[in-house]
């Protein structure tokens, strides 16, 4: 199973999709913490009642007294808001670490014939490849 690692962003999916959400992607790990904490940040008791509930009607099996869950992490999501969840909520198999990060990047006073130009520059530079959004391919 893998480590996260708080500061890094992590895809996932977890137990109960139709409460808690069928996938997970750039979720960054703001905090590992105790159940005390996490308690702070959400209603985890409410939450647990219900997903407890669920995980029985769907064979799942999971500790009904959530504050012997050991890990509870907060995610910050895409649109910065935030997700409180233990560790037995997600689905390890699923975890991965994001490795890819999409920006857009605007050049003012260009024209498409100088793409190529800068694609190399920063290729050299960087080691970065631009990928046009136009053709929604990678320039190599």
């Amino acid at each position: 199973m893998i480590t996260m690692q708080t500061g890094q962003k992590y895809n996932f999916s977890t137990i109960i999709p139709s409460i808690l959400g069928i996938q997970h992607n750039n979720m960054l790990l703001t905090g590992d913490v105790s159940h005390n904490i996490a308690a702070r940040y959400s209603d985890i008791a409410t939450r647990h009642v219900t997903i407890y509930s669920a995980c029985i009607g769907a064979g799942i099996r999971i500790d009904p007294d959530y504050t012997k869950m050991t890990k509870w992490y907060i995610f910050t999501t895409p649109n910065a808001s935030e997700l409180v969840l233990p560790l037995e909520y997600i689905i390890p198999a699923t975890i991965t670490p994001v490795t890819e990060i999409e920006y857009t990047l605007t050049i003012a006073g260009i024209d498409s014939s100088m793409i190529p130009i800068i694609n190399e520059t920063l290729l050299q530079l960087t080691g970065v490849r631009i990928k046009d959004a136009r053709t929604d391919t990678v320039t190599i």
